[in-house]
């Protein structure tokens, strides 16, 4: 039986880019994240002031947030079973554990937006309300929205901010290292 670690390192290789269905998954998912937050609010509000048919704005966020949560993790599983290019290094043992860190807070707190965003849904009975899935609210959560609601918005907070890093470290080393990081994420030969 492989360790996960010897399982991990199998998988990275002298590859020079990520499979192209990681490639796809890793864009889709970013472009996800953003159109989610474009349709964020309370219900019957939103970022957006028009809808698609009848699907308010709410119900947009819903599902791209849902969305997001199974492409991830498919993103997840694809790139845990696939061969992959090496680390690159910053030149930093700093900023390479905090480029390490960052990578696994991205997955971190897409997960926590996501599921907090599905446990407020389905408390607050917006499945029922706003997709016409389930019966309404769930009962005895009391006080935990306002819980929840934090947990979700700080996870976006603290999301931009990882985003924010690794957009400026892929610029780092594209421009200031001059590695070709980006074609790593990239499509091509």
């Amino acid at each position: 039986m492989a360790s996960s670690t010897s399982r991990s390192k199998a998988s990275e290789g002298t590859t020079k880019r990520y499979h192209p269905i990681v490639i796809t998954l890793h864009w889709l998912v970013a472009i996800l994240i953003f159109a989610t937050v474009l349709f964020a609010g309370e219900e019957g509000e939103g970022g957006l002031a028009f809808r698609f048919g009848s699907l308010p704005p709410i119900g947009i966020h819903m599902i791209l947030g849902i969305s997001t949560l199974v492409l991830l993790t498919i993103r997840l599983l694809m790139r845990w079973f696939t061969k992959h290019p090496d680390w690159a290094s910053a030149g930093n043992l700093l900023f390479d554990l905090v480029g390490k860190l960052t990578h696994l807070g991205l997955y971190v707190f897409t997960y926590s937006i996501t599921i907090t965003g599905i446990l407020l849904a389905t408390q607050k009975g917006l499945f029922a309300r706003v997709l016409g899935l389930g019966n309404g609210a769930l009962r005895g959560f009391g006080g935990r929205s306002l819980h929840l609601g934090g947990i979700h918005g700080l996870s976006w907070a603290i999301l931009l901010l990882l985003i924010l890093l690794h957009v400026g470290a892929a610029l780092y080393h594209q421009f200031i290292k001059r590695d070709n990081l980006l074609s790593r994420m990239w499509f091509g030969k």
